[in-house]
Protein backbone atom coordinates (compact mmCIF):
# COMPACT_ATOMS: atom_id res chain seq x y z
CA UNK A 1 0.00 0.00 0.00
CA UNK A 2 0.85 3.23 -0.73
CA UNK A 3 1.92 6.29 1.77
CA UNK A 4 -0.50 9.33 0.94
CA UNK A 5 -0.24 10.71 4.03
CA UNK A 6 -0.69 14.27 2.91
CA UNK A 7 -1.82 16.98 5.26
CA UNK A 8 -3.01 20.68 4.51
CA UNK A 9 0.43 22.05 4.02
CA UNK A 10 0.69 19.94 1.10
CA UNK A 11 -2.11 21.04 -0.64
CA UNK A 12 -0.77 24.86 -0.48
CA UNK A 13 2.76 23.10 -1.87
CA UNK A 14 0.34 21.37 -4.69
CA UNK A 15 -1.83 24.68 -5.40
CA UNK A 16 1.80 26.82 -5.19
CA UNK A 17 2.69 24.71 -8.08
CA UNK A 18 0.01 25.96 -10.48
CA UNK A 19 0.63 29.64 -9.91
CA UNK A 20 -1.81 32.07 -11.72
CA UNK A 21 -1.60 32.95 -14.86
CA UNK A 22 0.84 36.23 -15.71
CA UNK A 23 -0.67 39.00 -15.13
CA UNK A 24 -1.92 41.34 -18.19
CA UNK A 25 -2.99 44.92 -18.42
CA UNK A 26 -5.00 46.19 -15.39
CA UNK A 27 -8.69 44.87 -16.21
CA UNK A 28 -11.57 47.28 -16.83
CA UNK A 29 -14.22 47.66 -14.75
CA UNK A 30 -17.93 48.77 -14.40
CA UNK A 31 -19.92 49.99 -11.97
CA UNK A 32 -22.91 47.92 -12.83
CA UNK A 33 -24.72 45.91 -15.50
CA UNK A 34 -22.52 42.99 -16.83
CA UNK A 35 -20.37 40.85 -19.33
CA UNK A 36 -21.14 39.98 -22.90
CA UNK A 37 -19.47 37.10 -24.03
CA UNK A 38 -18.54 36.79 -27.76
CA UNK A 39 -16.49 33.72 -28.94
CA UNK A 40 -15.70 34.27 -32.68
CA UNK A 41 -15.04 30.54 -33.93
CA UNK A 42 -12.14 29.55 -36.69
CA UNK A 43 -12.45 27.55 -39.71
CA UNK A 44 -9.89 24.53 -39.29
CA UNK A 45 -6.08 25.57 -39.77
CA UNK A 46 -7.27 29.80 -39.67
CA UNK A 47 -3.32 29.84 -37.43
CA UNK A 48 -3.00 33.01 -35.48
CA UNK A 49 -5.38 35.73 -36.32
CA UNK A 50 -4.65 40.02 -35.46
CA UNK A 51 -8.47 41.46 -34.93
CA UNK A 52 -9.96 44.37 -33.12
CA UNK A 53 -13.63 45.61 -32.43
CA UNK A 54 -15.50 48.65 -33.29
CA UNK A 55 -18.04 48.87 -30.13
CA UNK A 56 -21.54 50.61 -31.64
CA UNK A 57 -21.31 54.70 -30.93
CA UNK A 58 -25.06 54.60 -29.38
CA UNK A 59 -23.43 52.50 -26.41
CA UNK A 60 -21.23 55.17 -24.83
CA UNK A 61 -20.38 53.79 -21.20
CA UNK A 62 -19.79 50.01 -23.14
CA UNK A 63 -16.17 48.71 -22.88
CA UNK A 64 -13.99 46.23 -24.47
CA UNK A 65 -12.49 43.73 -22.11
CA UNK A 66 -9.26 42.12 -23.88
CA UNK A 67 -6.94 41.53 -20.75
CA UNK A 68 -5.86 37.60 -19.92
CA UNK A 69 -8.72 37.61 -17.58
CA UNK A 70 -11.17 38.18 -20.31
CA UNK A 71 -10.05 37.19 -23.77
CA UNK A 72 -7.70 34.51 -25.34
CA UNK A 73 -6.75 32.68 -29.00
CA UNK A 74 -6.28 29.19 -29.58
CA UNK A 75 -6.56 26.95 -32.30
CA UNK A 76 -9.98 26.87 -32.35
CA UNK A 77 -11.79 30.38 -31.39
CA UNK A 78 -10.75 33.94 -29.72
CA UNK A 79 -12.92 35.42 -27.63
CA UNK A 80 -13.98 38.72 -25.55
CA UNK A 81 -16.08 40.15 -23.43
CA UNK A 82 -17.91 43.43 -23.31
CA UNK A 83 -18.37 45.31 -20.03
CA UNK A 84 -22.24 47.00 -20.58
CA UNK A 85 -23.35 49.19 -18.33
CA UNK A 86 -26.84 48.18 -17.80
CA UNK A 87 -28.73 45.00 -19.78
CA UNK A 88 -30.86 47.19 -21.81
CA UNK A 89 -28.35 48.64 -23.59
CA UNK A 90 -28.28 47.99 -27.35
CA UNK A 91 -25.16 46.43 -29.26
CA UNK A 92 -26.51 46.63 -32.42
CA UNK A 93 -24.08 47.13 -35.35
CA UNK A 94 -21.06 45.35 -33.86
CA UNK A 95 -17.99 45.41 -36.39
CA UNK A 96 -14.81 43.06 -35.52
CA UNK A 97 -11.57 43.41 -37.66
CA UNK A 98 -10.63 40.00 -39.18
CA UNK A 99 -9.92 37.68 -41.62
CA UNK A 100 -13.50 36.90 -42.59
CA UNK A 101 -12.91 33.88 -44.63
CA UNK A 102 -10.37 32.81 -41.09
CA UNK A 103 -13.85 32.12 -39.32
CA UNK A 104 -16.81 29.71 -39.21
CA UNK A 105 -19.34 31.02 -36.82
CA UNK A 106 -19.87 33.00 -33.82
CA UNK A 107 -21.31 32.25 -30.30
CA UNK A 108 -22.75 35.18 -28.10
CA UNK A 109 -23.20 33.62 -24.73
CA UNK A 110 -24.43 29.93 -25.60
CA UNK A 111 -26.05 31.02 -28.69
CA UNK A 112 -25.12 30.64 -31.95
CA UNK A 113 -25.71 34.08 -33.70
CA UNK A 114 -26.06 35.07 -37.20
CA UNK A 115 -23.48 37.36 -39.04
CA UNK A 116 -22.22 39.08 -41.94
CA UNK A 117 -18.63 38.83 -43.96
CA UNK A 118 -17.42 42.34 -45.28
CA UNK A 119 -14.02 43.14 -47.03
CA UNK A 120 -12.11 43.46 -43.63
CA UNK A 121 -13.94 41.50 -40.81
CA UNK A 122 -17.85 40.85 -39.80
CA UNK A 123 -20.90 42.67 -38.87
CA UNK A 124 -23.89 41.35 -36.17
CA UNK A 125 -26.15 42.51 -34.11
CA UNK A 126 -25.84 40.94 -30.14
CA UNK A 127 -29.42 39.57 -29.45
CA UNK A 128 -31.74 41.51 -26.93
CA UNK A 129 -32.01 41.14 -24.16
CA UNK A 130 -28.22 40.80 -24.04
CA UNK A 131 -27.11 37.74 -22.78
CA UNK A 132 -25.12 38.33 -19.94
CA UNK A 133 -23.05 35.38 -19.39
CA UNK A 134 -19.68 34.93 -19.66
CA UNK A 135 -17.40 33.09 -22.22
CA UNK A 136 -14.33 30.82 -21.91
CA UNK A 137 -15.54 27.81 -20.57
CA UNK A 138 -17.60 24.58 -22.13
CA UNK A 139 -19.71 23.15 -20.08
CA UNK A 140 -22.56 20.97 -20.19
CA UNK A 141 -25.14 21.10 -17.74
CA UNK A 142 -27.30 17.73 -16.21
CA UNK A 143 -30.70 18.00 -13.97
CA UNK A 144 -32.44 15.87 -12.19
CA UNK A 145 -34.63 16.10 -8.65
CA UNK A 146 -31.62 16.78 -5.88
CA UNK A 147 -29.40 16.46 -8.23
CA UNK A 148 -27.15 18.45 -10.74
CA UNK A 149 -24.53 17.42 -12.70
CA UNK A 150 -21.41 20.21 -14.14
CA UNK A 151 -19.09 18.27 -16.87
CA UNK A 152 -16.59 20.90 -17.81
CA UNK A 153 -15.47 19.34 -21.29
CA UNK A 154 -11.57 20.12 -20.98
CA UNK A 155 -9.73 20.46 -23.98
CA UNK A 156 -5.95 20.52 -24.91
CA UNK A 157 -5.72 23.27 -27.29
CA UNK A 158 -7.80 25.10 -25.01
CA UNK A 159 -5.93 25.19 -21.95
CA UNK A 160 -5.05 28.45 -20.01
CA UNK A 161 -4.39 29.97 -16.76
CA UNK A 162 -2.46 27.42 -14.03
CA UNK A 163 -2.80 24.56 -16.86
CA UNK A 164 -0.80 27.05 -19.86
CA UNK A 165 2.37 25.87 -19.46
CA UNK A 166 2.05 22.90 -18.36
CA UNK A 167 1.40 19.27 -19.67
CA UNK A 168 -2.51 18.55 -19.97
CA UNK A 169 -3.50 16.31 -17.21
CA UNK A 170 -4.90 13.86 -19.56
CA UNK A 171 -5.33 11.21 -16.66
CA UNK A 172 -6.68 13.22 -14.08
CA UNK A 173 -9.44 14.31 -16.74
CA UNK A 174 -10.37 11.23 -17.33
CA UNK A 175 -10.14 9.94 -13.21
CA UNK A 176 -12.37 13.24 -12.51
CA UNK A 177 -15.06 12.40 -15.09
CA UNK A 178 -15.62 8.40 -13.70
CA UNK A 179 -15.72 9.90 -10.31
CA UNK A 180 -18.42 12.18 -10.96
CA UNK A 181 -20.92 9.67 -12.83
CA UNK A 182 -19.76 7.47 -10.17
CA UNK A 183 -20.70 9.56 -7.24
CA UNK A 184 -24.24 10.09 -9.08
CA UNK A 185 -24.93 6.26 -9.35
CA UNK A 186 -23.48 6.60 -5.60
CA UNK A 187 -26.11 9.25 -4.42
CA UNK A 188 -29.03 7.23 -6.15
CA UNK A 189 -28.32 3.80 -4.80
CA UNK A 190 -27.96 5.23 -1.13
CA UNK A 191 -31.42 7.00 -1.34
CA UNK A 192 -30.07 10.60 -0.58
CA UNK A 193 -32.22 12.57 -3.86
CA UNK A 194 -35.23 12.60 -1.57
CA UNK A 195 -33.79 13.42 1.19
CA UNK A 196 -31.65 16.14 -0.03
CA UNK A 197 -35.31 17.08 -1.83
CA UNK A 198 -36.86 17.35 1.82
CA UNK A 199 -33.67 19.73 3.13
CA UNK A 200 -34.71 22.14 0.13
CA UNK A 201 -31.23 21.41 -1.16
CA UNK A 202 -29.45 19.07 -4.03
CA UNK A 203 -26.14 18.01 -4.49
CA UNK A 204 -23.60 19.19 -6.92
CA UNK A 205 -20.93 17.06 -8.85
CA UNK A 206 -18.83 18.17 -11.04
CA UNK A 207 -14.98 18.17 -12.42
CA UNK A 208 -12.19 20.83 -12.81
CA UNK A 209 -11.99 23.27 -15.85
CA UNK A 210 -8.53 23.95 -17.27
CA UNK A 211 -10.16 26.70 -19.30
CA UNK A 212 -9.08 29.64 -16.53
CA UNK A 213 -12.53 30.71 -17.25
CA UNK A 214 -13.81 34.36 -17.15
CA UNK A 215 -16.09 34.77 -13.69
CA UNK A 216 -15.53 38.94 -14.12
CA UNK A 217 -14.56 42.18 -15.54
CA UNK A 218 -11.17 41.56 -13.49
CA UNK A 219 -11.14 37.78 -12.36
CA UNK A 220 -10.69 34.12 -13.99
CA UNK A 221 -11.29 30.95 -12.49
CA UNK A 222 -7.74 29.00 -11.17
CA UNK A 223 -9.60 25.48 -10.71
CA UNK A 224 -6.01 23.66 -9.91
CA UNK A 225 -4.50 21.56 -9.10
CA UNK A 226 -6.79 18.65 -10.61
CA UNK A 227 -9.90 17.52 -8.89
CA UNK A 228 -13.49 16.96 -8.35
CA UNK A 229 -16.44 18.28 -6.05
CA UNK A 230 -19.03 16.97 -4.94
CA UNK A 231 -21.56 18.99 -2.61
CA UNK A 232 -24.76 20.04 -0.81
CA UNK A 233 -25.76 23.01 -2.41
CA UNK A 234 -26.97 25.39 0.08
CA UNK A 235 -25.48 22.81 2.88
CA UNK A 236 -22.40 23.37 5.02
CA UNK A 237 -19.49 21.65 2.84
CA UNK A 238 -17.58 21.73 -0.22
CA UNK A 239 -15.56 18.91 -0.81
CA UNK A 240 -12.31 19.41 -2.91
CA UNK A 241 -11.20 15.91 -4.08
CA UNK A 242 -7.50 16.98 -5.62
CA UNK A 243 -6.08 13.46 -8.03
CA UNK A 244 -2.61 13.14 -7.93
CA UNK A 245 -0.74 11.99 -11.35
CA UNK A 246 -0.93 7.58 -10.48
CA UNK A 247 -5.09 8.81 -10.88
CA UNK A 248 -6.29 8.34 -7.55
CA UNK A 249 -7.04 10.69 -4.69
CA UNK A 250 -4.47 12.63 -2.66
CA UNK A 251 -6.79 14.68 0.17
CA UNK A 252 -9.80 16.00 0.76
CA UNK A 253 -9.96 19.79 1.35
CA UNK A 254 -13.36 21.65 2.63
CA UNK A 255 -13.50 25.41 1.67
CA UNK A 256 -16.83 25.94 3.57
CA UNK A 257 -17.11 26.80 7.16
CA UNK A 258 -18.51 23.76 9.13
CA UNK A 259 -19.81 22.52 12.62
CA UNK A 260 -17.68 21.41 15.10
CA UNK A 261 -15.97 18.53 15.22
CA UNK A 262 -14.85 19.94 11.80
CA UNK A 263 -13.22 22.11 10.48
CA UNK A 264 -12.32 23.87 6.94
CA UNK A 265 -8.94 23.07 5.48
CA UNK A 266 -7.18 19.73 3.94
CA UNK A 267 -8.31 16.29 5.99
CA UNK A 268 -5.74 13.73 6.78
CA UNK A 269 -6.42 10.62 4.72
CA UNK A 270 -8.79 8.25 6.20
CA UNK A 271 -10.49 10.91 7.86
CA UNK A 272 -14.51 11.32 7.32
CA UNK A 273 -15.88 14.74 5.70
CA UNK A 274 -19.53 15.60 6.23
CA UNK A 275 -22.22 16.18 4.09
CA UNK A 276 -24.73 18.63 5.75
CA UNK A 277 -27.93 19.71 4.73
CA UNK A 278 -28.48 23.52 5.59
CA UNK A 279 -29.98 23.19 8.85
CA UNK A 280 -27.18 21.49 9.78
CA UNK A 281 -28.44 17.42 9.69
CA UNK A 282 -25.90 15.35 8.91
CA UNK A 283 -26.63 13.62 5.91
CA UNK A 284 -23.41 11.31 4.79
CA UNK A 285 -19.93 10.94 4.72
CA UNK A 286 -17.17 10.73 2.46
CA UNK A 287 -13.54 9.21 2.87
CA UNK A 288 -10.03 9.36 1.05
CA UNK A 289 -8.12 6.07 2.25
CA UNK A 290 -4.80 5.86 2.74
CA UNK A 291 -4.43 4.43 -0.72
CA UNK A 292 -6.15 7.12 -2.74
CA UNK A 293 -9.55 5.09 -2.55
CA UNK A 294 -13.04 6.91 -2.25
CA UNK A 295 -15.59 5.77 -0.13
CA UNK A 296 -18.77 7.49 0.57
CA UNK A 297 -21.50 6.28 3.32
CA UNK A 298 -24.99 7.46 4.36
CA UNK A 299 -27.10 5.57 6.99
CA UNK A 300 -24.86 2.64 7.49
CA UNK A 301 -24.63 2.04 4.35
CA UNK A 302 -20.87 2.68 2.35
CA UNK A 303 -20.34 2.92 -1.72
CA UNK A 304 -16.74 2.23 -2.00
CA UNK A 305 -14.95 3.15 -5.10
CA UNK A 306 -12.31 0.70 -6.20
CA UNK A 307 -10.15 1.96 -9.56
CA UNK A 308 -10.21 0.14 -12.52
CA UNK A 309 -6.43 -1.34 -12.78
CA UNK A 310 -3.88 0.79 -11.23
CA UNK A 311 -6.11 4.79 -11.60
CA UNK A 312 -9.33 6.24 -11.52
CA UNK A 313 -8.70 7.16 -15.37
CA UNK A 314 -9.78 3.80 -16.27
CA UNK A 315 -12.71 3.50 -14.39
CA UNK A 316 -14.39 2.86 -11.37
CA UNK A 317 -15.91 -0.80 -10.32
CA UNK A 318 -18.62 0.80 -7.72
CA UNK A 319 -19.88 -1.90 -4.81
CA UNK A 320 -22.31 -0.21 -2.44
CA UNK A 321 -22.98 -3.35 -0.74
CA UNK A 322 -26.38 -4.24 -2.16
CA UNK A 323 -25.35 -7.37 -4.26
CA UNK A 324 -25.79 -5.04 -7.66
CA UNK A 325 -21.42 -3.90 -8.56
CA UNK A 326 -21.24 -1.57 -11.37
CA UNK A 327 -18.09 -0.88 -13.69
CA UNK A 328 -18.39 2.91 -14.51
CA UNK A 329 -16.18 4.43 -17.80
CA UNK A 330 -17.24 7.48 -18.81
CA UNK A 331 -15.42 8.95 -22.68
CA UNK A 332 -16.20 12.77 -23.88
CA UNK A 333 -15.67 13.23 -27.26
CA UNK A 334 -14.74 16.62 -27.99
CA UNK A 335 -14.97 16.73 -31.58
CA UNK A 336 -18.69 15.28 -31.81
CA UNK A 337 -20.16 16.47 -28.70
CA UNK A 338 -20.79 12.89 -27.35
CA UNK A 339 -20.39 12.31 -23.78
CA UNK A 340 -20.93 8.27 -23.14
CA UNK A 341 -21.01 6.86 -19.76
CA UNK A 342 -20.68 3.29 -19.19
CA UNK A 343 -22.85 1.44 -17.05
CA UNK A 344 -21.79 -2.50 -16.82
CA UNK A 345 -23.06 -3.08 -20.61
CA UNK A 346 -25.31 -0.29 -20.24
CA UNK A 347 -24.53 3.05 -21.95
CA UNK A 348 -26.25 6.70 -21.70
CA UNK A 349 -24.99 8.85 -24.79
CA UNK A 350 -25.58 12.84 -24.15
CA UNK A 351 -24.69 14.58 -26.84
CA UNK A 352 -23.50 18.59 -26.97
CA UNK A 353 -23.01 21.36 -29.37
CA UNK A 354 -19.13 21.33 -29.41
CA UNK A 355 -19.07 25.06 -30.02
CA UNK A 356 -20.88 25.87 -26.81
CA UNK A 357 -21.61 22.43 -24.36
CA UNK A 358 -25.09 22.98 -24.47
CA UNK A 359 -26.68 19.64 -23.87
CA UNK A 360 -28.86 18.61 -27.27
CA UNK A 361 -30.42 14.80 -26.40
CA UNK A 362 -29.63 12.01 -24.25
CA UNK A 363 -29.83 8.43 -25.16
CA UNK A 364 -29.80 5.53 -23.13
CA UNK A 365 -31.37 4.20 -19.52
CA UNK A 366 -31.10 8.00 -17.81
Amino acid sequence: MKHRFVWMAALALAVGAFPAATAGPAAQTVDRGGLVGVRLLKAVDAGTLDWSVDLPAACAGCKLLRTPETSAQNAREIYFHIAVPSGSVALDGMHVRIAPDKLRGLVIGKTHVAFSRTADGIRFDVPHPLPLKPVGDLTTVLTQPGLTMVIHHNDPLRKRGAYADRRFPARQDKAALNLEFAAREAVERLGLMPKVLAAKATFLIQNFDTSYPTTSATTAHIDAPPHWHIQIVNGRADAHLYIGDDGLLTMNFISVAVPKPWTPGGLLLGTPSPYLTPDGTLLATDMVQLDGHYAFSADGQTCRFEPVGEGYDNGVDLDCGDGKPVRVIVTDALETGALRIGLNDRETIYRYDPDTGALLSSEGHK
